[in-house]
């Protein structure tokens, strides 16, 4: 009898291997569970904003959805939205609104407004017919409205003509939109000026840029502190000053948007 109690110990002793595997299944289990709510925990930021901008656009008519390139970009948009909008954004993320916003979207932000705002000016050009008197000219750190001064002003006077106040105040109304410093310059010709009102070009140039100023403020809503205006006489010429033509390019008035 002896002999049959050690042998039924033994073979209860051998069986324990299949509880062990049960128990290191589970443990590998619970172990890869984990790893995935570790993984789904870990949000990449910039991937959200696609996807978050993408869900937007499926609302708005504003931006298309276009098909992902590659593995690695989840969701590609093209980059044209309405300026107010691109403004409504940037304002939330200022706000503090949007708590995951930083520097680099505030000036990403920025600078995507300044290109809508560009786009906007040139075809309110073209469908104003003014190619020949108003250029959009962009450069690496501005972009520049060059407007011919015989659409603005009557020769000798700062007064703005009433026939140019609806050709501003439409392209005000894009201006409006961006938040950018402006710099408002007035420039002349080299031919001397000398009334009791205006003694040289300097303060010629200086009234005509003012009034600019003053006009985007009152009529088209463009904040004081975005605005600086600037007279610079006849010594900032585009051309020489050598024919009546050139000399009507030269009397001009430049509204520079800083990048």
């Amino acid at each position: 009898m002896g002999r049959r109690k050690r042998r039924a110990v033994s073979e209860d002793s051998g069986g324990g291997g299949s509880w062990l595997t049960t128990y290191s299944d589970l443990v590998t289990l619970l172990l890869c569970f984990f790893i995935l709510l570790f993984s789904m925990a870990i949000v990449d930021k910039q991937k959200f904003e696609e996807v978050a901008q993408s869900m937007r656009a499926a609302f708005s008519n504003d931006f298309s959805i276009m098909p992902a390139k590659d593995a690695d970009t989840m969701i590609s948009i093209t980059p044209y939205e309405s300026g107010d909008e691109l403004l409504d954004q940037l304002n939330e993320i200022i706000e503090g609104q949007d708590p995951d916003g930083t520097e680099e979207d505030i000036d990403d932000i920025k600078m995507e407004t300044i290109k809508v705002a560009k786009i906007d000016i040139q075809e309110l050009i073209d469908e104003m017919g003014l190619n020949e008197n108003i250029k959009v000219i962009e450069e690496e750190t501005k972009i520049i409205l060059r407007m011919d001064s015989i659409i603005l002003f009557d020769s000798g006077r700062a007064e703005m003509k009433s026939s140019a106040e609806p050709i501003v105040e439409k392209l005000g109304q894009v201006l409006e939109s961006i938040d950018a410093e402006i710099l408002v310059q007035g420039h002349a010709d080299d031919r001397p000026i000398h009334t009791t009102t205006y003694p040289s070009n300097w303060e010629l140039s200086t009234r005509r840029a003012t009034n600019m100023v003053k006009f985007l403020v009152d009529r088209c809503g463009l904040k004081n502190e975005h605005l600086t205006a600037a007279g610079n006489a006849e010594f900032k010429p585009i051309v020489p000053n050598d024919s009546e033509y050139n000399r009507q390019k030269n009397r001009r008035i430049d509204i520079v948007i800083l990048k």
